[in-house]
């Protein structure tokens, strides 16, 4: 019995090697395409899925805006499209995964108001960082503020701001017409 067990296990192991000496194949692209995500989905999915709308910026050049533990930034901007909002994001810079604590979105209309926070140790680099809004809000495509608040954290936050007509107070309290780069999801 001692002997037949380690003779199995070489056995089975040549077998293996055997069998096929080549790296599994990598698994099959997927076709590029400019389609919506809910488009090709069952109506029921397709209607859970948010359409997400970008707020257009003057220029691609973003500049990258430090936010430390307690800071805040506030923007006007203006809602391309109406809708109900059930999230939004704000494209953000977290050094290579290092950035903690967490970022509220606040987004206003008059006095309504929709809110929500994310931890930003789930955040990736240079990509919206997206929260779902407690109580979705219906928004007109008008103006509205923008407001950021970072809790906690020690490392390094950057939100990206691009030039707008648009006027943000900076966490130091000065003004600048720059943007934060948002997102806005919207119930279809």
């Amino acid at each position: 019995m001692r002997l037949l067990i380690p003779a199995l296990l070489i056995t089975s192991t040549l077998s293996l090697v055997a069998c096929d000496k080549s790296a599994p194949p990598p698994p099959a692209a997927v076709p590029a395409t400019d389609a919506a995500p809910a488009e090709g989905l069952p109506p029921a999915l397709a209607a859970a899925v948010p359409e997400r709308v970008e707020v257009p910026v003057n220029d691609q050049a973003g500049e990258p805006l430090l936010v430390g533990a307690g800071g805040q930034v506030a923007s006007e901007i203006s809602l391309p499209k109406a809708g109900k909002v059930v999230g939004a994001g704000v494209q953000i810079g977290n050094f290579g995964g290092s950035s903690d604590g967490a970022l509220a979105i606040k987004l206003c209309q008059g006095e309504v108001c929709a809110e929500g926070t994310a931890d930003l140790k789930s955040s990736i680099d240079n990509e919206y960082l997206m929260v779902k809004f407690a109580t979705p809000v219906d928004l007109a495509a008008a103006p509205a503020v923008l407001t950021l608040t970072r809790t906690g954290g020690e490392a390094p936050l950057a939100v990206w701001t691009y030039s707008a007509t648009a006027k943000t107070t900076t966490p130091d309290g000065k003004t600048v017409e720059r943007s934060p780069k948002l997102a806005l999801d919207l119930s279809r």
